[in-house]
């Protein structure tokens, strides 16, 4: 049953071909069309997916994309998805947009991260098509995120180092935090890091030596950062 409801669905999704529940009469419009396949006057289905294609694109306005899918009638409703270059893990769910049946461009604002991605398009949970390495250089210092220079005890012992603040709901189960040294350019090594656990909003991070320092937030799928992954957002302070 699950098997014929499944063809059902597929019938009735594709534009010019039709249902029966009488099993009989489904048997013979399945044998017509076969024919008319033979005779070029259909297209099979795989075939018409060759046609699906995806452009993107930067429109005049600052901070939007413009993303263009044309696909063929069976796929009336798709989404539009970011992921981390290579990943199959969605980058954010923030980052995943519906594109009705009849549309065929949508208009965004820029994902405000920094790094190399992958833009696919989804139908149900099948990869369409993607523009892959696509660079989004749109990480900035965010207005929820707030560093401040304390002094605290742990373990008996006073310590030194910043604590960080981050607002409620902005931050995710996964999410951690990195600090590297300002004169590490390319910030291939961190000298912190910190993983966000239930819920974490408030924590310290220690820091002994003055100097300037970049922070930097990283979401899932990332889990060990290198100079190329992909972040939210970046901070420089002074300690």
């Amino acid at each position: 049953m699950k098997s014929e409801k499944r063809l059902q669905e597929r019938f009735e999704k594709r534009e010019g071909i039709k249902w029966h529940d009488n099993i009989y009469e489904q048997l013979e419009y399945e044998k017509e069309i076969i024919e008319k396949i033979k005779r070029g006057e259909m297209k099979k289905e795989e075939e018409e997916a060759e046609e699906i294609q995806i452009k993107v694109g930067e429109e005049e306005e600052e901070g939007k994309i413009k993303i263009n899918v044309i696909r063929p009638s069976q796929y009336k409703e798709v989404k539009v998805r970011i992921y981390v270059n290579g990943e199959e893990e969605i980058f954010d769910k923030k980052y995943e947009w519906v594109m009705k049946e009849g549309v065929d461009n949508i208009e965004v604002e820029k994902p405000m991260v920094e790094g190399i991605f992958d833009i696919r398009v989804m139908y149900e949970k099948v990869k369409l098509i993607q523009e892959s390495k696509y660079i989004f250089k749109e990480a900035k210092g965010n207005d929820y995120i707030h560093i401040e220079k304390v002094k605290y005890q742990e373990n008996n012992k006073e310590m030194t180092g910043i604590q960080v603040k981050i607002e409620e709901g902005k931050a995710e189960e996964g999410d951690f935090v990195c600090i590297y040294l300002a004169s590490n350019t390319k910030n291939k090594e961190f000298i912190r890091k910190k993983c966000l656990e239930n819920k974490t909003l408030t924590f310290f991070i220690p820091l002994s030596n003055k100097g300037t320092y970049f922070l930097k937030y990283f979401r899932k799928p990332v889990t060990e950062p290198t100079p190329s992954s992909p972040f939210i957002h970046i901070q420089r302070f002074e300690f």
